[in-house]
């Protein structure tokens, strides 16, 4: 899943991942903003975090195993200008 999206590879990634998922990114959640929602929550997510940050990417430095897995990424980025 990281290297779909580090490869921009939506199709990839959305195969990935439920079409019923539900989440809030943490700049939106910090904003009060409403979580994405399914798949085309997913691709309205993807088209506005790239047009922002197009040097986006995710490493994953620590993986907890709490019942379920857990990841925490590191994402480095720069915003366009």
């Amino acid at each position: 899943m990281i290297d779909d999206f580090n490869r921009r590879d939506l199709d990839a990634y959305l195969a990935l991942i439920d079409p019923d998922v539900e989440f809030t990114p943490y700049e939106v959640s910090v904003q009060g903003g409403d979580p994405y929602r399914g798949h085309d929550g997913v691709r309205n997510w993807w088209r506005d975090s790239f047009a922002v940050l197009p040097d986006l990417r995710a490493e994953v430095y620590e993986v907890r195993d709490l019942g379920a897995i857990t990841f925490v990424p590191r994402v480095p980025s720069r915003a366009r200008r």
